[in-house]
């Protein structure tokens, strides 16, 4: 996982300028990476339990931070309590080994990101509604009947705004109305 964006300085991270995306940008003694924004941290945002190497380069960097701002961080201080990400960055690797989408967002860039989160007191369709009642710039949203979490995705201005369902993970995806 990540560094949680600790610099070599005591563990403190220095803040960027309050117009930077989600108040992080690069800092810190030697130009490493603080927290990407409010909520969320690079140690959860680049986890993986395949105990494969799964540190997001910068360019993938500018997108999860983009999702942090735009969409994880206003979704968080709307539901008030934490949100957990079970899968955030994927490196190529990750995603092979995970079974993920050739093209998924999860292998983020500059203009797209994704991650799949959770909380203890919503379910995935509430998460899901709060996003879209809340405005959010959402690319996708995705819940999944064999599981709790919800599959959110950033694409910028380019956001499709779908919004699906998959059963089971052999089954196809379907669109909800």
């Amino acid at each position: 996982g990540g560094r949680g964006g600790r610099g070599r300085l005591g563990g403190l991270a220095r803040r960027g300028p309050a117009g930077a995306v989600g108040g992080a940008i690069m800092g810190g003694a030697w130009g490493e990476a603080v927290e990407p924004g409010r909520w969320f941290t690079w140690t959860e945002l680049e986890r993986t339990g395949t105990g494969l190497p799964n540190v997001a380069p910068p360019d993938a960097r500018v997108g999860l931070r983009a999702l942090v701002a735009h969409v994880l961080d206003p979704l968080r201080d709307d539901v008030g309590q934490p949100i957990t990400v079970s899968s955030g960055y994927r490196s190529p690797a990750v995603n092979a080994a995970v079974g993920g989408a050739t093209g998924s967002d999860h292998i983020a860039g500059t203009n797209r990101a994704a991650a799949d989160i959770d909380t203890d007191n919503l379910t995935s369709d509430a998460l899901a509604d709060r996003v879209i009642a809340l405005g959010l710039p959402y690319d996708q949203l995705i819940t999944y009947g064999d599981t709790s979490h919800l599959h959110v995705s950033w694409r910028g201005t380019a956001g499709r705004r779908e919004r699906l369902y998959r059963a089971t993970a052999s089954s196809d995806y379907e669109e909800v109305t």
